[in-house]
């Protein structure tokens, strides 16, 4: 791979922080991508500073897009170099066989409580996928497996307890982490405390911080039940920039009449409503001038949106 060297004109070159904020893949993963897979060969620095235009931009997207359609990323660079033809738009060769393979894995290390086996699989898909392509090939999968494994299963709580440690230990480190380097707005994300939680929603409410993150803000993690009248206490002393509340489950009818609404009134701040609770009270919600995301995805653009 030859590099491509720049001098003192970098003006229209991205450093890789901000490349990482356009495209959602973290710093690691793009340095992965180049180094093992050859698919991106960015400008450098006199200094050895990675740089990236507009077009690398571009294919980074593109890479993502065969990646979400089953592809190994192994093999995105042929199909990159054959875009123009048409055959090649069908994906060849499935990834999906190498993610059950991981998620079997990842389940029996589980079951025999093998923290060294779930740290390599853990670490070898993030350091080649972002964190929602694992989390949704990877992380929800096994728990959604596990789950129904459980049903009766003598040994379930404890399995139970060192899958929740583990993924919730693994998670917040990498939050952490990502925090060190993030440049863009404060958003405080936390849950009500009088919503209802179920065991695995923390690992949820972890995902959607590292989706955060990924696009290079910084997640202010407040794990657990906040009443919503301090919720605006937080944020002046955190100095949030917008307030994201979760829940993956049904709100009680005050939450809805009163909590949010109040909420609303004492925030100078955007406050928005993510998780499957949206959906679930999609109806009620639209009467209202809450803003919703569904999804990541969705919240991504929601927050990009009313923090401009």
């Amino acid at each position: 791979m030859t590099e491509l060297v720049v001098n003192e004109n970098t003006e229209g070159l991205i450093p890789i922080r901000e490349v990482s904020r356009l495209t959602g893949v973290n710093a690691v993963t793009l340095r992965a991508w180049e180094r093992r897979y050859g698919l991106i060969t960015p400008y450098r620095t006199a200094k050895g500073h990675r740089l990236y235009d507009h077009e690398h931009v571009t294919q980074i997207k593109s890479i993502l897009e065969w990646i979400n359609r089953g592809v190994a990323v192994s093999k995105v660079k042929a199909l990159l170099a054959n875009v123009n033809n048409t055959e090649s738009q069908t994906a060849p060769d499935s990834n999906v066989d190498n993610w059950q393979i991981a998620q079997t894995q990842f389940i029996n290390a589980v079951k025999t409580f093998n923290d060294d086996k779930l740290d390599d699989i853990y670490n070898q898909a993030l350091a080649i996928y972002p964190i929602d392509i694992v989390s949704e090939n990877l992380i929800k999968p096994v728990i959604i497996q596990l789950k129904k494994s459980w049903q009766g299963q003598f040994g379930q709580i404890a399995e139970q307890c060192f899958l929740l440690t583990q993924l919730r230990a693994k998670l917040t480190t990498r939050l952490y982490h990502n925090n060190k380097s993030t440049t863009g707005p404060k958003v405080l994300l936390t849950q009500l405390a009088t919503t209802i939680h179920t065991e695995f929603e923390i690992i949820d409410l972890l995902l959607t911080a590292l989706a955060l993150s990924a696009h290079n803000y910084h997640v202010q993690l407040l794990a657990g039940k906040l009443p919503y009248d301090e919720v605006s206490l937080a944020v002046e002393k955190l100095q949030s920039q917008a307030v994201i509340i979760f829940s993956q489950s049904a709100f009680e009818r005050h939450v809805l009449q009163k909590e949010l609404q109040h909420l609303q009134q004492l925030l100078t701040v955007p406050l928005i409503l993510t998780g499957q609770c949206t959906m679930i009270h999609e109806q009620q919600l639209h009467t209202t001038s809450t803003i919703t995301a569904t999804d990541n995805t969705d919240l991504i653009k929601q927050i990009n949106t009313h923090l401009k």
